[in-house]
C-alpha cells in the first residue's frame, strides 16, 4: 500500500510558491528522503486561488472541492490502468522468454 500526501495551497497561493522557501527550495520536493522505495506520493494541488478568494462563497468552495475529489479520483484510477498494463506487459514479456513455463 503506497501513501499519497495531496498538498493544497490556501486562498490566494499556489501550487508551488506556496511550499517553497526563501532559498527557492520547494519542501515537497527537495527536503523528503530521496530513498525512492518508501516515499509517499506527493502531489501538489492546484485551482484558482485568486478568482475563488475574489468570489468567496459556500457554493464556490464546494465546487472547487467536487472538482479537487474528482481529479484525485481521476488520477488514482489512471494510476491503476497503468499498473494493470504494466502488469500484463511483464506478464507477456516472461511468457516470450519461457514459453513452456519457468
Amino acid at each position: 500500500m503506497r501513501i499519497s500526501v495531496v498538498a493544497v495551497h490556501g486562498l490566494n497561493g499556489g501550487p508551488h510558491t506556496c511550499w517553497q522557501g526563501g532559498s527557492g527550495s520547494i519542501w515537497l520536493r527537495d527536503f523528503l528522503p530521496s530513498d525512492g522505495m518508501h516515499l509517499p506520493r506527493i502531489i501538489s494541488y492546484g485551482y484558482d486561488s485568486e478568482h475563488l478568494f475574489t468570489h468567496l462563497s459556500k457554493a464556490n468552495l464546494e465546487r472547487e472541492a467536487d472538482n479537487f475529489l474528482r481529479r484525485i479520483q481521476r488520477r488514482r484510477e489512471a494510476e491503476k490502468v497503468w499498473a494493470l498494463n504494466y502488469a500484463e506487459l511483464v506478464k507477456q514479456t516472461n511468457k516470450q522468454r519461457h514459453p513452456l513455463g519457468p
